[in-house]
């Protein structure tokens, strides 16, 4: 406070820095530096000691198990019982991870050992080292889940897990702890740059070493979020085969499916519910809609019954909105269309198209941001939208002799409601509406046809 009272007496003109202000940021950064190699070094040592009882309580006696088995099974006259698991199921179950704990002992050594403005020399010279370890393991990790899950339903399996529970005495389960090698890395990256940030320019030779040490973590926890990613991708696209069941048909040869989930190089996007307007009964249809990096496909819901895809080469789309006429409110329409319909439409006179209807598939939402929401969703995906407010007044201009000014218009929709107490139902099972809407072209929204 006296400091302070002594700062304003003096008046320090503009530009000048107080010392002790300088005095103040010095020390703020010293006890963040210190802190930040405190947490380093605690944070080591309860992820060693995680990984002490995965492979005490859990890797050791999933395999003494196995062992004791195939001894069994050399003893003459005796019939042993099947494996609890089997040894290349408990190989990959758990991996390289007491390679991983060796590797983090030493390290944790090191730390210890390091004075703070030294602790980040310890990541420089092992990048390499941790690098493979660390690959070993996340390649194998998807494989490690497909474990966990083959065995889920083994009684005895699970029996071995609550021994080593209990051995543990930790609250923790077998995935939990399969899980932290992945998250470590990222871990040290978040820990590094706040290291660096209390690291005073005028330390260039200590914040270029942080920088060396943070580069080479980073550039394994790029590695590591590469292998998560295809693994959670690899769950979703799971997921959603799992729904479907065997509803989607196969080729008319014989072949693969119609639409391979598991294409190389496909990704899941998103899912999400919506309803779709069927051209010929004018029926609602409740439906869920998948979006993969290279493709749409949609199902009904909730049974998942798959109904159809399109690939987003051979596709375009457009948003429209419908008035409904007995009341003010509107349902707003996003079209999913074939990529040649513009040559479609100008084929056929007045631009009705036979093709191009059976060819539209009409998705809305009652609400605009719920409908804009998926319209993003395809912009992202790389899908084309188009106008067809254009292409919409040359036909009206044609059909009335050309050159008139294109004026307001409206057609009438039927979709389905059944009246109280009755239930319309289709090939879906599903509850169908019926409702009148009408279907207006109004200062920039682009009408479309059924």
């Amino acid at each position: 406070d006296e400091a302070l009272d002594r700062k304003q007496q003096q008046g320090l003109g503009r530009g000048e820095e107080d010392p002790f202000d300088q005095l103040a940021s010095f020390r703020k950064r010293i006890q963040t530096y210190n802190r930040v190699c405190a947490e380093i070094r605690q944070s080591e040592s309860t992820y060693v000691e995680s990984l002490r009882t995965v492979v005490d309580c859990f890797a050791k006696p999933f395999l003494n198990s196995v062992e004791s088995n195939d001894s069994k099974k050399k003893g003459r006259g005796v019939v042993s019982s099947p494996a609890i698991i089997e040894r290349r199921d408990a190989a990959m179950l758990f991996n390289n991870i007491e390679e991983i704990l060796n590797l983090h002992e030493s390290k944790l050594s090191q730390l210890i050992n390091a004075p703070n403005e030294e602790i980040h020399k310890q990541f420089e010279t092992c990048s390499s080292l941790m690098a493979r370890v660390y690959s070993r393991y996340t390649n194998g990790y998807e494989k490690a889940i497909e474990v966990v899950r083959k065995y889920e339903a083994n009684s005895k399996f699970h029996g071995l897990l609550e021994d080593a529970c209990r051995k543990s005495n930790k609250s923790l389960g077998l995935m939990a702890y399969l899980t932290m090698p992945v998250q470590r890395i990222p871990r040290y990256a978040l820990l590094f740059k706040e290291l660096l940030k209390s690291t005073s320019e005028e330390q260039a030779d200590q914040r270029k070493s942080i920088q060396n040490a943070l580069r080479n973590i980073e550039e394994i926890a790029t590695v590591i979020n590469e292998k998560k990613r295809r693994f959670d991708n690899k769950i979703n696209l799971c997921a959603v085969q799992a729904k479907l069941g065997r509803s989607i048909p196969r080729l008319s040869d014989g072949g693969g499916l119609l639409f391979d989930l598991h294409l190389d190089g496909r990704s899941f996007l998103f899912e999400g519910k919506t309803k779709q307007l069927k051209q010929h009964s004018h029926h609602v249809k409740n439906r869920v809609v998948v979006l993969y990096s290279d493709a749409m496909l949609w199902a009904t819901f909730p049974a998942y019954k798959y109904k159809g895809h399109r690939l987003y080469k051979d596709m375009l789309f457009k948003r429209s909105e419908f008035a409904k006429t007995s009341s003010s409110t509107s349902v707003f329409v996003f079209e999913i269309l074939p990529k040649n319909v513009e040559l479609k439409k100008e084929k056929e006179d007045g631009g009705s198209s036979s093709a191009y209807q059976e060819d539209r598939i009409i998705f809305f939402e009652e609400t605009k941001a719920a409908r804009d929401a998926w319209v993003n969703r395809l912009l992202q995906a790389g899908v084309v939208e188009i106008s067809q407010s254009e292409g919409l007044r040359r036909r009206q201009a044609k059909r009335r002799g050309g050159g008139q000014k294109n004026k307001r218009w409206s057609l009438r929709y039927s979709i389905f409601k059944p009246k109280k107490g009755t239930i319309i139902l289709d090939d879906d099972d599903e509850e169908e509406e019926e409702v009148q809407v009408e279907v207006e072209d109004k200062g920039g929204c682009h009408s479309s046809r059924s």
